[in-house]
């Protein structure tokens, strides 16, 4: 079965937290300059809106938060929001006056340590719906030293979507997650079984971009997004979603995100510290020499899924959650009889589960 939906969930962008859908992005310079770093998005749903803000810190060290700032945001009809802080550097805006529209212009306003920072204005672009997601999957057998043998699973995700509007150039990041449910073993007297559900984030390092101009197709087939490759087996047994977000971004944001992949790739890994740190569009108001990190997007954001059941990957066995076969067993065991313990689980369920 596969499924998709549009959606209007906001997907936070980089410097997030541990149990976010992404993972941080590390920017620390070479030299311990307290730098700032804005991690921003407004969409096109009702809000709340979050933005993250934090320092550069020595260099390997992650990036301190900034809790202390007062944020504004603005847009094109002269209407203004606040942001509220909900915990060390994350800021919330509602979204009950400023909300995010497709073909309306936003910028941010920090006021922080005396300075003032705001971003270039994004407009944001039209939303772009995905026709679909879908899999391939492969399985590679490894064999250890000492002669045992294991499995491994590499899902390919691919999607299908226009690549222009009304013969406009489009420009587009994917980020993407998986959501999956595990049952626990009978291990008391009353026989109650909780069910819990995992979502964690596909491929961190991934970056997946693309821009139509230049070219003359308007549709994108089989664009491969993400390959994900770090799932037990069990995490197949019963339902496995995964979870495609199409941002529709602007060409200054495109550009961005081709220079922090460009660095990436040369670095070997996006948490390398870069050669030189990658200016966005934010700026200090009194000061544009000096460098400050990060982004600010107004973006569309598309949802598509694609669901798999136990038997799209036959022929290979899939094992139930803390079985007996190779790949059962969670990390923990005593996750077996408490399945909280699981990274990132909850009892739950996802609003778009299929039950």
């Amino acid at each position: 079965m596969r499924s998709r939906v549009t959606s209007s969930i906001l997907i936070v962008g980089f410097f997030l937290l541990a149990d976010s859908c992404i993972e941080p992005f590390s920017f620390t310079p070479e030299e311990p300059v307290e730098l700032l770093v804005v991690d921003g998005r407004i969409d096109q749903s009702s809000g709340p809106y979050e933005l993250r803000l934090s320092r550069t810190s020595a260099f390997g060290t992650p990036p301190d938060p900034v809790s202390d700032a007062q944020v504004t945001i603005y847009d094109d009809l002269g209407q203004q929001e606040r942001y509220f802080s909900v915990g060390p550097g994350i800021y919330q805006a509602d979204g009950n006056v400023v909300r995010g529209e497709p073909g309306r212009t936003y910028y941010i306003e920090i006021q922080t340590e005396g300075d003032i920072y705001q971003s270039r204005p994004q407009t944001m672009p039209q939303l772009i719906q995905a026709d679909s997601a879908y899999s391939e999957t492969e399985v590679e057998t490894f064999v250890s030293e000492q002669g045992n043998v294991t499995e491994e699973i590499f899902i390919n995700v691919f999607v299908d979507t226009p690549a222009k509007q009304q013969n406009r150039d489009a420009y587009f990041r994917w980020l993407s997650d998986v959501s999956y449910s595990v049952i626990e073993a009978d291990c008391g007297p009353l026989g109650r079984r909780t069910t819990c559900y995992i979502t964690d984030t596909i491929n961190t390092q991934n970056i997946a971009l693309f821009s139509s101009e230049n070219t003359e197709t308007n549709q994108l087939n089989k664009f491969l997004v993400v390959t994900d490759d770090t799932r037990p087996q069990y995490a197949f047994s019963i339902r496995y979603y995964v979870n495609i977000y199409q941002l529709s971004i602007t060409q200054e944001a495109y550009q961005y995100w081709t220079d922090i992949k460009t660095i990436a790739n040369q670095e070997g890994t996006i948490f390398d510290a870069p050669p030189a740190p990658i200016s966005g569009n934010m700026y200090n108001i009194d000061d544009q020499s000096e460098t400050v990190l990060g982004f600010f997007e107004a973006t569309a954001i598309d949802t598509v899924r694609d669901l798999l059941r136990r038997g799209d990957l036959a022929p290979l066995p899939i094992s139930d959650f803390c079985g007996f076969a190779i790949g059962s067993q969670p990390s923990d065991p005593r996750a077996c009889c408490n399945c909280l313990l699981i990274d990132k689980s909850t009892t739950e369920r996802p609003d778009y589960w299929d039950e």
